[in-house]
């Protein structure tokens, strides 16, 4: 499968779309609390801002799965790519959410989560051959149907 940007412009809107609406009604993630959750206007870095009283308090990337079809995820782990790391080292919470391709459900973890949790694993990858991932246990993020 190779990369299309038409597919990535139609499931990054989505994927953005359904966590601003998801994160606006929770409003929290665990004990990080903030007020709103909106696009970031910096297009190459992280995709959402989370806000509290005004100020940025924290960040959320978010994509579409389509190894994941529908309903509530069913998969022991999830993987992280290489070029997502660098959220990792973010100074502020950043929230990782991943929506199934039916979306209907939707997992949520937080960086930190994946750096104090995680492991790194090499993967095959159909578009990029071997690559590094970030593998975190199922144990360690929620899952929320939509």
């Amino acid at each position: 499968m190779k990369f299309s940007s038409e597919d990535f412009n139609r499931s990054d809107k989505i994927s953005r779309e359904i966590s601003i609406n998801f994160l606006n009604k929770q409003k929290r993630y665990k004990e990080f609390e903030f007020d709103f959750a909106e696009e970031n206007t910096h297009k190459y870095s992280v995709d959402l801002v989370l806000k509290k009283d005004g100020k940025v308090v924290g960040f959320a990337e978010c994509e579409q799965s389509y190894t994941w079809k529908n309903g509530r995820y069913v998969f022991a782990d999830t993987g992280v790519p290489n070029r997502k790391f660098k959220f990792m080292k973010y100074p502020m919470p950043v929230l990782l959410i991943k929506i199934n391709e039916a979306e209907d459900s939707l997992i949520i973890f937080s960086a930190q989560e994946l750096n104090r949790y995680g492991y790194t694993k090499q993967i095959a990858n159909r578009r990029t051959g071997i690559e590094d991932m970030r593998i975190l246990d199922k144990k360690y993020f929620e899952c929320y149907s939509l």
